[in-house]
């Protein structure tokens, strides 16, 4: 379970850094949250999305320094179960919102 964990962790900061990346990118580019309707709408929907997904890391982080405190130590399954219910949504909202300021 810790590792399945920790590569969920990496895939989560992996998309953090890939949205950085290109927010760096379409700053570059002109595209700015005063800059229009467009720019201040999809850094507000990707940026709240962005702060959800910290939100998760920091959570799991949490999670998985509890499965570090001894050999024997196992997560507490309803912090787990809650954790996965809310990384669902997040992952699965992200197909919307790419949706909608990608390709919209």
């Amino acid at each position: 379970l810790g590792r399945s964990l920790a590569l969920t962790g990496l895939l989560g900061a992996t998309f953090l850094a890939v949205q950085g990346y290109e927010w760096i990118r379409l700053l570059t580019f002109g595209l700015t949250a005063p800059s229009g309707i467009y720019g201040g709408t999809f850094y507000t929907l990707v940026g709240a999305h962005a702060v959800h997904v910290l939100g998760a890391l920091v959570w799991l982080s949490i999670i998985l320094m509890g499965t570090r405190s001894g050999p024997s130590a196992t997560p507490n399954q309803s912090r787990v179960l809650v954790f996965g219910m809310y990384w669902y949504f997040v992952v699965g909202l992200w197909p919307i919102l790419y949706t909608l300021v990608y390709l919209a």
